[in-house]
């Protein structure tokens, strides 16, 4: 099931709990941060460094670096001239996703 990056926003916002928090389920959140991560990656010409992504939207650098690899980019820790470290995820051709992990089933219950 595909849909626009509207739709899963809207699907977002579907819920309003009585405090005026919105709720989205795991699967709502995976499918923005994905939408995220590919905007990002479109707008700063497939580089982007996460780390200041994650500051602006409060998501962990972990999460977000895991979310980019699984789009197949890779990310490195770069050292600027001034020494500090900036990391960078960054797409490039050809795009080389992840290997598939199939799980086995696990005991049988009875």
């Amino acid at each position: 099931e595909s849909s626009t990056l509207g739709e899963a926003m809207q699907e977002a916002v579907v819920s309003t709990q009585s405090t005026g928090r919105t709720t989205i389920s795991d699967q709502q959140r995976a499918k923005l941060l994905n939408h995220i991560a590919a905007l990002a990656l479109i707008i700063d010409n497939y580089r982007v460094p996460y780390e200041e992504l994650c500051r602006d939207t409060g998501i962990k650098p972990r999460l977000l670096a895991d979310t980019f690899r699984q789009m197949g980019c890779s990310c490195k820790k770069l050292k600027k001239q001034d020494g500090s470290v900036r990391a960078i995820a960054s797409l490039s051709l050809p795009v080389k996703l992840p290997p598939l992990v199939i799980r086995k089933g696990g005991k049988k219950r009875d």
